[in-house]
């Protein structure tokens, strides 16, 4: 038997510079548009546990504030979700549901409306072309 032996390629010791963080990055803005009606909007990817908490806790200090709100989230700017984010969603629709809402989502990309389909979130989730529509609609 013969034994072979190889070299490993060179590390490169800047690959912190290569990551691009921004592109990893989350925020969320949640805001009362008017009595009843909360207006999310998310931004980034949504990807760990962490920004998933953050924005289920801001929207659970929304949703106290306002009795039966309806929610709705603009997902316009959001670039990426994985599965713990969609799991936030899921969070944040139950949360909204148990207090006496409906959550809505608006603006998905191609690609999130491809992926709520494949996953049939899409018959958990209703949704609207627009904001401004939203805010028009009486929900009682």
């Amino acid at each position: 038997m013969e034994i072979v032996q190889t070299r490993a390629a060179p590390i490169n010791r800047n690959w912190l510079n290569m990551i691009d963080l921004k592109s990893t990055s989350f925020s969320h803005h949640i805001q009362v548009v008017k009595p009843g009606k909360i207006h999310a909007q998310l931004q980034g990817r949504l990807l760990d546990k962490h920004s998933g908490m953050k924005l289920y806790a801001d929207l659970e200090l929304a949703l106290a504030k306002e009795k039966n709100a309806h929610v709705l989230l603009d997902v316009i700017n959001l670039d990426y979700i994985n599965s713990e984010g969609l799991n936030t969603l899921i969070r944040c629709l139950s949360l909204t549901r148990k207090k006496g809402g409906e959550l809505w989502i608006t603006q998905a990309n191609q690609l999130l409306n491809s992926l709520f389909l494949s996953t049939r979130l899409s018959d958990l989730f209703a949704s609207i072309d627009t904001p401004k529509t939203w805010v028009e609609l009486p929900h009682d």
